[in-house]
């Protein structure tokens, strides 16, 4: 998965320092963003992204099981990230990583996606608790519930995939 293909394949947040986004602009296009007035965290977002399955078979989260599965396995077999992943690359599979075991850490339904991230994650010798309850930043209580209501109260993937790209693009 070497290259700009990352971002279409391991989402992330938008990558955030001193409170200001630096980043592309097409990685800045892409990441995973909540609403308004928290458009540079992704965490209702992400838990959107785990939701979303549409009719013609695609789902997101079954998905990014299949690809954290998949780089664990050959991580443990020895394969080194960067030969992996790429310079490029590694930050973005590492943030998402974290991103994605933060959100799915509290929910049942989400323990296969907790799971896959978690050895990923331990695989790289990262530290699990970088994003602990007491350092999540405050959710906007909108965001929160357009995150939540994009998971299952959904009447159609027509509604759902308007939801995920509100949530996207603020």
């Amino acid at each position: 998965i070497k290259s700009s293909l990352c971002r279409y394949v391991i989402p992330t947040a938008p990558h955030v320092v001193g409170g200001i986004e630096k980043a592309s602009g097409t990685s800045m296009m892409y990441a995973l963003r909540d609403l308004p007035h928290n458009t540079l965290q992704g965490f209702d977002a992400a838990r959107a992204y785990l939701c979303f399955e549409e009719q013609k078979g695609v789902n997101l989260r079954q998905n990014y099981i299949d690809i954290m599965t998949a780089i664990g396995d050959q991580l443990q077999k020895g394969k080194r990230l960067m030969a992996l992943m790429g310079y490029a690359d590694d930050p973005k599979l590492r943030s998402s990583c974290r991103l994605f075991e933060f959100v799915s850490r509290d929910d049942p339904e989400l323990h296969q996606v907790n799971a896959a991230c978690k050895r990923v994650l331990a695989l790289l010798g990262e530290d699990l608790m970088q994003f602990s309850s007491t350092t999540k930043p405050q959710e906007n209580s909108d965001a929160a519930d357009a995150g939540r209501k994009a998971c299952g109260e959904a009447e159609d993937d027509t509604e759902v995939v308007s939801r995920l790209r509100k949530l996207q693009l603020g």
